[in-house]
């Protein structure tokens, strides 16, 4: 009885167990619903409950239903990817009867948009950069101060409001797993002070600021693009950029001539971390001040950041009434004793004269002082008593005989019978490495004086006649370091008679060959005037200029180069007193105007006169004629403005024919006129040849022998239409003018040059890793080359090791190695090996061997190279050329197969390798 009772429990225990499990008893409890979407049923969505993480799907009507024990609580949650339910779950408690919950489902979007707008508190702010965190994306603000930006769905980010002079608030906004697009994401920026990007006071007192307290007020500072300046076809690159109407930074100066760039000054084109020409523009009603100033043709580099000051000089002006006062009143303040020995100063003397104010010779090399007449050496010692005949070096045809007696020195052509021409002046020369010319006086040709009398000092008149200066025949070139070697060539010998016939010998007109009209307008006149009697003559600065005795209604002149050739006329600088005020200051204008002072002479051209001939004049109108007055710009020099169709860069013909009558001067056409230069425009040397040097994986290194190669000069007074068209002279870095190299005030080393050529220390001056410093590695002996854009920056030389170098002599083993690194480089690895010595017999290394070989001729060309064998000569000129382009033997060769071995072929011309190697030029 007791088992079969514990049985029947046992299997009524398992009934309800099995009834529970399936939800099927009456004691459980069902949940229904219906999932829909947009009113449609929604079928595969999960439903999850929670009490035991059970879960069932959604059939296709979108239906479903499950049984939990009477009791139980839970909670119901659906799911399906990509929406969003209503409610997001549902929670049923101590559950005992049927439960019905439906849900609505919604479709999430895939992409959401977060938008905004950026105020100050009361006015939109336009250009705020608004920056999204996920992914560094950015928006900007538009006119109304409204951003927005799409994200994917879900995404979560910090929004953060930027720009140059504001803080906002909030600081930032950090939106989470955003499904719904996020509007009225709104900032507030306050206003803050911009930082100081470039800063300085611009003044035009040159000595003392203080003095007058000389700030320029309502100047126009404009900052010039680097990569503009570089890539502009001009003589006067930022000046030129400037005048053609580039939007750039700038700004007005203060009160007391102070400037100021923050950074809201700039812009995308033109960042404040950028590299730029400071160039100022003088107050618009102000015609004082020459525009440009100091900081003109060297760039400053902004990094956007730390402030820069950079001050500026303007040069005054010397006002259009200023006339001229003469060197000796300049030099009683500024007793600039090494002016005193440069050629401009003593290119012309008076034979056996030494002054107070110049000597009458000077060896430019040590600048020991010499009696002219005295001095038993060189061109002067040539004049004997009795008279001696000599025949030219390469004309001898023709004799003339060289003497003196109480009155002078005197030469005479052909015969020591015929008229004697008296030496007033001696020009040049008596520095061993120059020629010396001889100027005298003959009647002009309407005169009444019999023929063979002597004329006597210049303008003196007897009934009508007239005595102007002309230059002999008779030219003595000097042989480079040789103190009595030197030969007699001709110059201009045309313009005489050598049977000594006619007017004096002298068969060209004389007022127009002249030394007035031919010379004067570069050797220190300043104007020429037509006098009450018609005649010609040059007008000079009116003072006791030693040892001159050139005089004009009665007054001695002063007939050399000196202060006011280059500064303009004192006048009003004496009567302001000095202080830089009234008076040109050339290093304080930009470079298109600095070079013109310098290029008004050293050029080849011809001015728009009846006067003709390549002096820089223009005729006034009342028949006198202009010359030159520092400060002009090129536009005003050639007459057409620069950078346009009608530009005078490079000197083409295009440009020529485009000239005004009112120009000063007319540029000769490098292009066309072969003999004015050595037209090797057409051979650029594009053909690479493979270098001895090798890559240090043993591969050949390839390099084109020359870029950008360009016409050298064949004559004289024609550096300026060299540089301009140079690199150098015109980067993205330094617009590099004649006063770079040069020093006009006097130095001690030769061609006045600002320290020693020989040692390179001119050039080693900016081309050093301090001054033009790129990107390297390795160290000096690694021969990789290491340039970078600036194909010499010679990585491994520090300013200090030039400075030693130029001030004590001493040349640091690095200088020789990155030097002949350079020449293995773009010559040869042979010569790359030699050893460095570019003072030495070989000069091996020498910069200006390559870079400046003597294309020009000034007074006589150079035959050389064993002619004795019947091989070609190769010719070398007196005259450096100043394009620094390696006259390549590639070039040579190129125009001599051409063009042939005549008219303006080289015919064996002296290429840069030939200096080293006479071979090089020759096929």
């Amino acid at each position: 009885m007791k088992t079969w009772k514990m049985a029947a429990a046992a299997l009524f225990f398992a009934v309800l167990l099995v009834a529970g499990c399936n939800g099927g008893s009456s004691s459980g409890v069902n949940i229904t619903g219906t999932v829909s979407v947009g009113g449609n049923a929604l079928a595969g969505v999960t439903l999850t409950f929670s009490h035991n993480n059970a879960t069932v799907t959604t059939d296709a009507a979108g239906n479903f239903s499950y049984t939990v024990t009477s009791g139980t609580s839970t909670t119901v949650t659906p799911t399906l990817a990509g929406y969003s339910f209503a409610p997001g779950s549902q929670a049923f408690v101590n559950l005992t009867t049927a439960q019905v919950q439906n849900f609505i489902a919604t479709l999430i979007p895939t992409t959401v948009t977060i938008s905004g707008m950026i105020t100050d508190g009361t006015n939109a702010l336009a250009g705020v950069t608004v920056t999204f965190s996920h992914n560094g994306a950015t928006a900007t603000t538009d006119g109304a101060g409204n951003y927005t930006y799409t994200v994917d769905s879900g995404t979560t980010t910090t929004v953060t409001a930027t720009m140059t002079g504001y803080t906002f608030a909030p600081a930032s906004l950090t939106l989470t797993n955003v499904t719904a697009n996020q509007a009225d994401q709104d900032f507030t920026g306050t206003a803050t002070t911009p930082p100081t990007i470039l800063s300085g006071t611009v003044s035009n007192n040159y000595n003392d600021l203080s003095v007058d307290n000389r700030g320029v007020a309502g100047a126009t500072v404009i900052l010039v693009k680097d990569e503009d300046v570089e890539g502009v076809e001009s003589i006067s690159p930022v000046e030129d950029l400037v005048n053609a109407a580039n939007t750039y930074p700038s700004v007005t100066t203060d009160a007391d001539g102070m400037y100021e760039f923050k950074s809201t000054d700039f812009s995308a084109t033109y960042p404040e971390n950028g590299n730029y020409f400071v160039y100022v523009e003088p107050p618009a009603a102000s015609d004082a001040f020459w525009p440009g100033g100091s900081a003109s043709r060297e760039r400053v580099s902004l990094d956007g950041t730390t402030p820069v000051e950079q001050d500026v000089m303007l040069t005054d002006k010397n006002g259009s009434d200023a006339t001229y006062i003469g060197s000796s009143t300049c030099l009683f303040c500024h007793p600039k004793n090494g002016l005193k020995q440069t050629l401009h100063f003593v290119g012309i003397r008076k034979i056996g004269a030494n002054g107070t104010v110049t000597n009458g010779r000077m060896n430019m090399d040590d600048t020991s002082v010499y009696d002219l007449a005295a001095n038993n050496t060189e061109a002067i010692d040539k004049f004997t008593d009795p008279a001696t005949k000599y025949t030219f070096a390469n004309n001898t045809s023709e004799s003339f005989w060289l003497g003196k007696d109480a009155t002078g020195l005197y030469f005479q052509l052909t015969s020591n019978t015929n008229p004697k021409f008296y030496v007033k002046y001696s020009y040049g020369g008596e520095t061993g490495i120059w020629k010396m010319r001889f100027m005298t006086t003959v009647y002009d040709a309407s005169g009444t004086a019999a023929s063979g009398t002597y004329a006597p000092e210049h303008g003196a008149s007897g009934t009508d006649d007239y005595a102007y200066y002309v230059m002999s025949p008779i030219q003595y070139q000097e042989d480079e370091g040789s103190v009595n070697g030197g030969k007699f060539v001709t110059y201009h010998d045309d313009r005489w008679d050598f049977a000594g016939t006619g007017n004096n010998g002298f068969t060209a007109d004389p007022e127009l060959k002249s030394f007035d009209l031919g010379c004067a307008a570069c050797h220190g006149a300043t104007q020429i005037k037509t006098q009450a009697d018609g005649r010609m003559v040059a007008v000079y600065p009116a003072n006791n200029f030693d040892p001159d005795a050139y005089v004009i209604d009665g007054v001695k002149a002063e007939i050399n180069i000196g202060c006011e050739k280059c500064h303009g006329p004192g006048s009003n600088h004496l009567i302001a007193g000095g202080q830089g005020h009234a008076i040109t200051v050339p290093d304080q204008l930009p470079a298109g105007r600095l070079t013109m002072i310098c290029g008004n002479c050293h050029i080849r051209g011809e001015n728009h006169t009846n006067i003709g001939g390549e002096a820089a004049l223009i005729a006034d109108g009342t028949g006198n004629y202009d010359i030159f007055k520092p400060g002009m710009s090129p536009s005003d020099f050639f007459g057409t403005p620069d950078m346009t169709s009608a530009g005078i860069v490079p000197f083409g013909t295009a440009e020529i024919d485009a000239l005004t009558t009112g120009a000063y001067l007319e540029p000769i056409n490098y292009e066309t006129l072969g003999s004015k230069s050595w037209i090797d425009i057409a051979y650029e040397s594009d053909n690479p040849f493979v270098n001895i040097f090798t890559n240090p994986d043993g591969s050949p290194v390839t390099r084109t022998q020359v870029t950008d190669s360009f016409n050298h000069s064949k004559g004289h007074h024609q550096q300026f239409m060299d540089v301009v068209r140079t690199k150098m002279y015109k980067n993205d870095r330094e617009i590099v003018t004649c006063i770079g190299c040069h020093n006009a005030h006097g130095s001690s080393y030769e061609h006045q040059a600002e320290s020693n050529v020989d040692d390179n220390s001119v050039c080693l001056a900016c081309h050093n890793g301090t001054e033009m410093r790129q990107p390297a590695s390795g160290d000096v002996d690694n021969p990789d080359p290491k340039e970078g854009k600036h194909t010499a920056n010679f990585q491994y030389i520090t300013q200090a090791m030039v400075a030693d170098l130029a001030e004590n002599g001493i040349s640091d083993p690095a200088i020789g190695k990155e030097v002949m690194r350079h020449i293995g480089t773009w010559a040869n690895g042979q010569m790359g090996a030699s050893e460095y010595d570019p003072t030495g017999a070989n000069k091996m290394g020498r910069c200006t061997n390559c870079h400046m070989p003597k294309t020009a001729k000034s007074a006589d060309l150079t035959l050389a190279l064993l002619t004795n064998q019947g091989l070609n000569q190769y010719t070398e000129g007196d005259i450096h050329s100043h394009t620094f382009d390696v006259m390549s033997t590639e070039a040579i060769n190129a125009m001599e197969t051409d063009k042939g071995p005549a008219g303006t072929t080289p015919s064996g011309m002296s290429d840069s390798c030939a200096y080293c190697h006479p071979f090089a030029g020759l096929n």
